[in-house]
C-alpha cells in the first residue's frame, strides 16, 4: 500500500507528501453511504444526546468541535439503519421529517460509528473520517481541512 502510495506522490515512505491527495484517495477508496435521510431539529446536538445511542458527528457540527472554524448550521451524523427508524420516532414528536439541519447517513462500514470519540460529551468520528468527509464536502470545509491538519497532524 505504501508503495502505491509512493507511486501517487502521496508519501515518501511513512511520511505523507500530499495531505489533500491523501484524504481524496480515502474518499475514493470508501464506499458511499447505503442511505442519506434528513430531518430536523432545533436543537441537533441535545436531540443526539437524549434519544441516540450510537452514532458519530462529522463535517460542520464535528469540525466546530475541534477547532471552531466552521459555522454548524448542518449536523450530519453517522448511524446505523436500527438507530435511524429509532430517532425517527423522537423526530416525528420533535422535529420535521425531510430537508433540515440534520443528515443522517447509514455508513457501508459501521466500523465509522464504532471508531467515533467522545469530545465534549458528543460522538465524533475519527480524525482521519473527519478529514475525508471535509474533502468530500468541498467548499469552505477545505479551509477547515487545512486547519484541522495543521493544528492536528503537523504539531
Amino acid at each position: 500500500m505504501v508503495q502505491k502510495l509512493a507511486a501517487k506522490g502521496l508519501v515518501t515512505g511513512t511520511r505523507v507528501l500530499n495531505m489533500e491527495g491523501l484524504a481524496r484517495y480515502g474518499v475514493d477508496l470508501q464506499p458511499q453511504p447505503a442511505l442519506v435521510v434528513e430531518m430536523y431539529h432545533v436543537e441537533p446536538l441535545e436531540f443526539l444526546k437524549r434519544y441516540a445511542k450510537e452514532y458519530a458527528i462529522t463535517t460542520y457540527f464535528a469540525e466546530n468541535r475541534l477547532t471552531h472554524h466552521l459555522f454548524p448550521f448542518r449536523c450530519d451524523v453517522y448511524v446505523t439503519m436500527p438507530e435511524l427508524e429509532r430517532l425517527k420516532a423522537h423526530i416525528k414528536k420533535e422535529g420535521l421529517l425531510g430537508a433540515g439541519n440534520m443528515r443522517f447517513i447509514i455508513p457501508a462500514d459501521e466500523n465509522i460509528i464504532k471508531d467515533a470519540q467522545n469530545i465534549s460529551g458528543v460522538r465524533v468520528v475519527s480524525l482521519g473520517q473527519l478529514m475525508m468527509d471535509l474533502v468530500k464536502e468541498g467548499g469552505v470545509c477545505m479551509e477547515a481541512f487545512e486547519i484541522l491538519v495543521e493544528r492536528h497532524v503537523r504539531k
